[in-house]
């Protein structure tokens, strides 16, 4: 995710040949890849790319999903760009050249977009949670001590807690020893 960002950030660029299947004739061709933020545009060849010549063609990465080819396609080190209109299959030289390409095209893309999204949503939950937590805790102590004669405006910071969790058990000790004597008072029916 790291990384993922400084790329976004810096719109960088990667540039190479993969190999890709056609739309209409189905053979694998050898082209010119060049990615920059989140279009990716292809070339017939360095040569076309270098004069400034007119790409053969060019993906959206913003709606689109990055990830390895989930069908055999008879090619090693494939992965494919999923967009609204199409899927490309593209092939890279070897399984480090594959795995840099994804990792330069994911964090434009619809699917890094929505886990970013969820990433700081279940932090905020987390964070909520603890808030929450840290609130019925104060709460309980603030009740305890109310319930034990102390003053209530007692600076929580010198909340001595191992002492409140002593004084809790010593009460449910008295629980279960009146159980114990056949008390049948609510009190003992709650230490059962």
């Amino acid at each position: 995710s790291h990384l993922s960002s400084q790329h976004r950030m810096s719109g960088t660029k990667r540039s190479g040949y993969l190999e890709k299947k056609g739309e209409i004739n189905k053979n694998w061709r050898r082209r010119w890849f060049e990615q920059r933020d989140t279009r990716v545009k292809y070339y017939k060849d360095e040569q076309v790319w270098q004069a400034g010549g007119r790409p053969n063609g060019m993906i959206p990465l913003e709606q689109s999903v990055v990830r390895p080819c989930a069908d055999d396609v008879g090619k090693d080190y494939c992965f494919e760009v999923i967009t609204n209109e199409r899927i490309y299959r593209l092939v890279a030289q070897n399984h480090e050249d594959m795995i840099d390409w994804i990792d330069h095209l994911l964090p434009f893309t619809l699917m890094h977009a929505e886990n970013e999204w969820i990433e700081k949503t279940d932090a905020q939950i987390r964070l909520t949670s603890l808030t929450v937590a840290k609130d019925i805790e104060s709460e309980i102590l603030r009740h305890y001590r109310h319930s034990r004669g102390q003053e209530e405006d007692q600076d929580e910071d010198d909340d001595n807690v191992e002492e409140v969790k002593e004084d809790m058990g010593v009460n449910v000790s008295a629980v279960d020893e009146k159980d114990r004597s056949g008390s049948s008072d609510q009190l003992g029916d709650l230490g059962r």
